[in-house]
């Protein structure tokens, strides 16, 4: 029933959000994708929003980490560095991208983030990660 800790939260986040990305975008300034320092600065800042609020309920005993949650954030881990390799080849070429015109971006597009996702899930498969015990009650220390 307490609804001003997650708004506290958010006001930091808010805060966290305007910081990182005004000090992202000055770092990418001249390098043609100074723009991505405004995703950057969000998703910086929802990680923090989403940090205090863990960090909240763990302190209230609210929630409690099931023993195979660690093997999953490992696995998880690994596939996003995966999809990130994936998408840093594309994401390295930006006069390619803007060269091209609506349609082959949109193409490019596709097939980056349809390799990005494969990558992704195939990674996941690999480390022993099966989606049917994702959807069990309790997954993690289904997984282990």
């Amino acid at each position: 029933q307490d609804t001003r800790t997650p708004v506290l939260y958010a006001a930091v986040a808010m805060v966290v959000n305007a910081a990182f990305s005004v000090v992202a975008v000055v770092l990418l300034l001249g390098s043609g994708v100074a723009h991505a320092g405004l995703a950057l600065g969000t998703a910086l800042a929802a990680g923090v929003n989403a940090f205090l609020l863990g960090r909240g309920l763990y302190r209230r005993g609210i929630y409690r980490p099931q023993p195979g949650w660690p093997w999953l954030g490992r696995r998880v881990g690994v596939a996003v560095l995966a999809m990130a390799a994936v998408l840093y080849w594309p994401a390295s070429r930006p006069d390619a991208w803007l060269a091209a015109d609506l349609l082959a971006r949109a193409g490019w597009l596709a097939a980056t983030i349809t390799a990005a996702a494969l990558a992704y899930f195939a990674v996941l498969l690999a480390g022993g990660v099966r989606p049917a015990a994702l959807r069990e009650p309790g997954a993690p220390s289904s997984l282990a």
